[in-house]
């Protein structure tokens, strides 16, 4: 098994990964990850299930609320959940 976070696994990474697990053990390597951030201590989500390739981020995790938002060429990710801590801008409360 081997989980990995914090950072994208390249997907050219990914397949070595799997070529060397055939070479080596003559199968898959069960390879797990979660997404999180400073914000959702630590995580959001977390992959347990066989994934086929590398950018999976997974399911949310008990109590978490994910909302994929597409701006222009790219998405975001944005979090509602209790472990959630809310990010200010230097503002006063």
């Amino acid at each position: 098994m081997l989980f990995y976070a914090a950072a994208a696994l390249p997907q050219n990474l990914w397949e070595r990964i799997e070529r060397l697990a055939q070479s080596d053990k003559g199968g898959r390597l069960a390879m797990l990850s979660a997404w999180g951030s400073t914000e959702t201590s630590p995580l959001a989500s977390s992959v347990h299930f066989l994934m086929q390739r590398a950018g999976v981020i997974g399911l949310p995790v008990a109590g978490c609320e994910l909302k994929l938002v597409r701006r222009r060429e790219s998405s975001r990710c944005g979090c509602a959940a209790p472990m959630s801590r809310r990010v200010t801008t230097g503002a006063p409360t």
